[in-house]
Formats: C-alpha cells, structure tokens, sequence
C-alpha cells in the first residue's frame, strides 16, 4: 500500500528537531506539553496544503510566528515526508517563511526521486502540487503526492455536540473528522455495504448492550436531511442522538471508521484521544480494531491511556517528551520508539502501561 514511511520536521511549534521513521502502527503517548497535539496540528497543516488552503488555515489558526519553533521566523518550518507510491520510494519536502505582512511562503518545495530532484518553485503561498510544469515526471509525481496526502484524515471526537441534530444525507463521500456527519455516512455504509453495517452495530452493542439499532432514514418533512435516532432492544422504544452518552456516540463513531469497508477507509488515519470517556472493555475494544485496521491503513494514534497503551507492543510506541535542546536553550519536543529489547526484564512482569507508569521509559510529567 502506499503509506509515510518517514517525517522530518525542524521549527514547527514545539518541534526543533525530528526525524521519525513511520510504520503501519504508531502509538504516541506523552506528558501534557509534551507535543502530540503540535503533531497532530502538522498533519492538519497538510491537509491544508494539499488542498490550496494553507493561508485560508494559516489565517484561521494564528499569526505565521505562531506557527514556528519559539517564534523562530528566520529559520522557518522545514520538513521532508519519505513515501511509498507504488512501492517506489519518493520525498516530498518543502520550507515555509514569513513573508513582510507574515504570510506564509513556499520558499522552496520540491520532490526527489530516482536520485532526481524536481522544483516545485519558491515564493508561492499556496502549493504547486497540482500545477503543470513542462516536466511530465515532475506533474506525475506531484499529483500522486497530492492525492496521497489529501487521503490522510485527522479524527477528533472530542466534542459529540457535531454528530447530534440533523445532517444533510448527501454529506457521505467521507467521514469528517470530528463525525459531524456520522448519520449520512452510517446511511450509506447501511445501503451500500450491509455486511459491514450489521458488524458496526453488533460492535456497538458489545458496549452497549440495551442497543438494537440505528434509524436513518430521510426526515418525512425535509427528505434531504437525517438524524442519528436508535432503538432500544427490550422497548423497541425510539430515541435520538440526545440520549446517547457523550461516550457512547464516541465509541459509536470509532466503530463507524475502523469497521468501514477497507476502500472508503482514508489511506492514513490519526486520531487524537480516542480513549476520551470510554469504559476500559470499550477501550480493549478499541484497541483490537485499531490494529486490524493497521494491516490495510496506516494508523498513527495520540493516546494518555495506560488501558489502550497495554494492548501493542513496544514496537508500536513512540514516546514525545519534553527536553532542553542544547542548541536554542528551549525546552523541545523529542520522539523516540520503544524497543522490546530494552524492556524484556520488565515485560516478563508488567504490562506496558504498568511500565509506563512507573516512569521507566519517559513520556511522564
């Protein structure tokens, strides 16, 4: 599959220095501060990129000096992605500066491959990836990059309040990331992919057993618009959104996006706190749906759950902490993959939350 094999990134926010080897699973936990939600922000700043809306989001977020390493504007954010296109390994990387009313600029954005180095061109405040060039390998390549990224999704489920309510049904071809239009992509799962939907609402009702069923269907009075209604199993009673627990309709959105059918699944999922008001058994849950998705999706995931952290391996684990760098005097954030190796003696005894938790290998307050 086509994935991110690597992410080097220098001055963005509370980042002075990484380079982070990516693989099917990535789990990082840390410390309040210590930089996952920096991290997951950057993601969020490709998608921006990606679809010519990077002074829109630039806009909307904060001042450019925001953006950069203790406002560092003289260096600028510099990153270089490592991907895989059909197998074939390709870099993607570019470096964003202030310009005079503090406007981000591609100073320079650029594609190497087979040794080659393509230009994207400098000075601009949007992304050539999908602007011609006299170069039919260099628009090539910058369209499948394109694609590629704009396939990758942030969820945040923090705030149910946007799954609630009524939504416009022909709002489907993707689930957005903070589920605001849970009840027309179920409907369309429900359609289209019967199979998958039964298996999305038995999953559902392994945490909440007094569940029966979704009821989606168009609103008599505006035939445009559904809602996330649901029946009880002893009653047959019919409820709304309203009377689903915050983590209810949490966990009800998770099993939406891990059980979808594998071709309407974003090529690169992450998802920011999914543990946020789940029961540990829905949290086990969890876990095992995440890492079947993980052989078909890259997952990347921002978690503080021992619970969750419990259920992979070191080898999944990145811990973010926060660290001097030696060179600005400023506290940065730092990553760091787990290695079984150096946890065997403990891992014996423990689980790896356990280890976690006794401050064995960082990523604590």
């Amino acid at each position: 599959m086509n994935q991110l094999t690597k992410v080097r990134l220098k001055n963005f926010k509370s980042i002075r220095k990484m380079e982070l080897p990516l693989t099917p699973l990535n789990v990082m936990i840390g410390a309040n501060g210590a930089g996952k939600s920096n991290f997951v922000g950057f993601f969020k700043m490709l998608e921006a990129i990606s679809t010519q809306r990077l002074e829109e989001y630039a806009g909307l977020q904060s001042s450019s000096p925001g953006f950069f390493f203790y406002g560092d504007r003289n260096y600028g954010i510099d990153c270089e992605l490592g991907l895989l296109l059909n197998g074939q390994p390709v870099t993607y990387g570019f470096v964003l500066k202030p310009n005079n009313e503090d406007q981000l600029v591609f100073v320079e954005e650029r594609i190497v491959y087979e040794d080659k180095n393509y230009s994207l061109g400098t000075g601009h405040r949007e992304s050539h990836l999908y602007t011609d060039s006299g170069n039919k390998v260099r628009n090539k390549l910058s369209r499948q990059i394109g694609d590629l990224i704009r396939q990758w999704q942030v969820f945040q489920f923090h705030e149910t309040s946007q799954m609630r309510g009524t939504h416009y049904i022909h709002d489907n071809l993707v689930l957005l990331g903070n589920g605001a239009n849970l009840a027309p992509y179920l409907m369309v799962i429900k359609e289209k992919h019967p199979n998958h939907y039964r298996r999305i609402v038995r999953t559902i009702q392994l945490i909440m057993p007094y569940f029966r069923d979704f009821e989606l269907e168009p609103l008599r009075l505006d035939s445009d618009r559904n809602r996330l209604d649901w029946r009880e199993v002893a009653s047959n009673a019919r409820f709304s959104s309203v009377n689903f627990s915050d983590g209810s309709l949490r966990f009800a959105a998770l099993a939406t996006l891990l059980l979808q059918p594998t071709e309407m699944m974003p090529s690169l999922i992450l998802i920011d706190e999914p543990e946020l008001g789940l029961h540990p058994m829905a949290v086990r849950l969890l876990a095992s749906m995440i890492k079947a998705v993980a052989v078909n999706t890259q997952v990347i995931l921002a978690t503080q759950s021992k619970t969750l952290v419990d259920e992979f391996s070191p080898e999944d684990v990145v811990v973010l902490d926060r660290q001097m760098d030696d060179e600005t005097g400023y506290f940065s954030s730092t990553f760091r993959r787990l290695d079984t190796t150096a946890l065997e003696q403990w891992l014996h005894e423990y689980k790896l939350g356990d280890i976690w938790d006794k401050d064995l290998f960082g990523g604590r307050p």
